[in-house]
């Protein structure tokens, strides 16, 4: 018997606030060994999310343009939803179920994904082969990067060459039981050699048992040039 096709029916994004020029950084820069490194090259603009919009408020707001196109009920009878946040809203376990709320949504999976951004396309690539074996008819894929304005806005951070890199934003993506939109393939690599090229540094140190500052778990006011 062969399997039904999947499509990746429709996507919808969302990027909060007014575009942050990469002067605004420029005005902050400190002295940094990364600063002429090709991976920080600022580009023009960025969003950043704003100080009291949570994840789950950015994937609304990117669903819309789904809801708008689809319909609510597209949304609501959702058997699928795959979640990822950069921070999410409640830690260790994410907003899937907020996000679900929200959407009017009772989905019959829930998979709220907390690892890095690196894996986000091995999570989709189990979306497909799940519709495929008859699990359910529709899947939303809902991400959200929030971490530039709440860790890399910090005045402690936002010298640094890294912090006029990343932007805050949101995308969703419908997927269905349908040959509207075949997904032909999907590839996942890892490249674990340059895993030890991304850090996390905490100014004084603190071991993991020791109280550390949390000035990088809250959004902080935004001073835009």
């Amino acid at each position: 018997m062969n399997q039904p096709t999947v499509s990746l029916t429709d996507i919808s994004t969302y990027l909060p606030g007014e575009p942050i020029g990469a002067d605004y950084y420029a005005n902050f820069a400190g002295s940094d060994d990364l600063a002429a490194n090709l991976m920080f090259r600022a580009p023009k603009f960025r969003h950043h999310v704003g100080p009291d919009e949570t994840a789950t408020d950015m994937v609304e707001r990117a669903t819309q343009g789904l809801i708008d196109r689809h319909g609510q009920d597209a949304i609501a009878n959702v058997d699928v939803l795959i979640t990822h946040a950069q921070m999410p809203d409640i830690p260790f376990y994410g907003g899937g179920g907020a996000i679900a709320h929200r959407l009017g949504m009772r989905p019959s999976w829930c998979w709220i994904c907390t690892t890095v951004a690196a894996r986000r396309s091995c999570w989709v690539s189990r979306c497909p082969s799940l519709l495929a074996s008859g699990q359910g008819r529709t899947a939303l894929i809902a991400v959200a990067q929030n971490a530039a304005g709440q860790i890399f806005d910090q005045p402690g951070v936002r010298c640094k060459a890294q912090s006029s890199v990343p932007g805050d934003g949101a995308a969703v993506g419908l997927v269905t039981v349908s040959d509207e939109s075949p997904i032909l393939d999907i590839e996942c690599r890892t490249y674990g050699e340059y895993a030890g090229d991304m850090t996390l540094a905490i100014d004084p140190p603190a071991s993991g048992g020791s109280p550390a500052p949390v000035r990088a778990a809250s959004g902080s006011p935004k001073r835009r040039s």
